[in-house]
């Protein structure tokens, strides 16, 4: 999901101050419908904004559903210090991961890299990271059990 997906639907057109959807939306890969059912049953009002607290609730509960894994740090981690900005954050995060990042009162959604957000270019303060990672399931191979080979060479005797 990307910005101009989202601001294509009706649903965002119909509410307002919703960042921490679209954020969500881009972050976790989801429809802007489907992020903002999750914030109604964390206790968003629409058309209202979004507490920090209704936030890492619906994330965690996101963390439960979907196969990723969800890490919450600090900008500082990434910057040695400096300042992370919504202009120089892709400078700092991976590229494989999708980011919720929050400032004073706004949230942003980083997917693959680029910032998904009006705020791009502007040098909005981020105060607080969601870092969003795929889990990998690996393969398991699975062996035929000797007995089972055994029994075939046996049945293929006759």
């Amino acid at each position: 999901m990307d910005l101009k997906t989202v601001q294509a639907t009706t649903e965002y057109r119909a509410d307002k101050n919703h960042c921490a959807v679209v954020a969500t939306a881009v972050a976790f890969n989801m429809d802007f419908k489907t992020a903002q059912e999750h914030y109604d049953r964390a206790g968003r009002r629409r058309r209202k904004g979004t507490s920090l607290f209704v936030i890492g609730k619906v994330i965690g509960r996101l963390k439960q559903l979907q196969t990723v894994k969800v890490e919450e740090e600090t900008p500082t981690n990434y910057t040695n210090g400096k300042t992370m900005t919504a202009n120089n954050c892709v400078n700092y995060l991976d590229e494989k991961c999708n980011y919720i990042a929050l400032t004073t009162n706004h949230a942003i959604g980083i997917k693959a890299g680029k910032v998904e957000d009006w705020t791009e270019g502007r040098r909005h303060r981020i105060t607080k990271l969601y870092k969003i990672t795929p889990e990998v399931l690996q393969a398991v191979k699975v062996e035929v059990a000797s007995a089972l080979n055994e029994l075939n060479e046996l049945m293929s005797k006759f």
